[in-house]
């Protein structure tokens, strides 16, 4: 940032940062898919744990 207000890309290092700042908006999760959402999130923790296996060595259990 600092170099392109110094090379002139922009006039003042505010209009650097409101050129370059990430725009923040909430997304709100859809109830509707609350089954969906919880069915995901249950293989997501399966998958955590077995990988935690395999990180550990031990192959055998994880197999």
């Amino acid at each position: 940032m600092a170099a392109m207000v110094g090379t002139g890309a922009f006039s003042d290092f505010a209009a650097a940062q409101r050129a370059l700042a990430p725009r923040i908006e909430t997304v709100l999760p859809d109830p509707a898919a609350q089954d969906a959402y919880h069915r995901k999130y249950q293989r997501y923790q399966a998958l955590v744990a077995t990988l935690q296996t395999l990180q550990h060595g031990d192959f055998q259990e994880a197999l």
